[in-house]
């Protein structure tokens, strides 16, 4: 995440309170990736000095209306699976396995009038 905690919750709640409805894709690193990221991250070529870890889904909620759906996964298996012998192994540790859940997540959430 690139907002803080608090800024990211009250910008949940006005999001919720200008739209009716909504489907939102979100992907945060977790507090780890957040860390680790301090000293690689291609983001800062962009001029984004410090990045926030979220690891639980409904952290940024607080009080409004969105509510958590589920977690997607950032590389499907179908995807990963076109790829053949050694690269999907790779792929699969680096990218698609419990090592990248670790730094990296996509959350859906949703909310309705």
């Amino acid at each position: 995440m690139y907002l803080p905690p608090d800024t990211m919750e009250r910008m949940m709640a006005m999001l919720s309170q200008y739209f009716s409805s909504a489907h939102l894709m979100m992907d945060v690193y977790t507090n780890l990736g957040a860390k680790l990221s301090k000293w690689k991250n291609p983001v800062t070529e962009v001029g984004v000095t410090t990045v926030y870890g979220l690891n639980h889904p409904t952290e940024p909620l607080g009080k409004s209306r969105i509510r958590y759906v589920r977690e997607h996964s950032m590389t499907p298996p179908v995807l990963v699976n076109q790829l053949a012998g050694m690269e999907r192994v790779l792929f699969r540790f680096l990218f698609a396995g419990g090592a990248a859940k670790q730094l990296y997540r996509m959350y859906e959430y949703e909310w309705q009038q």
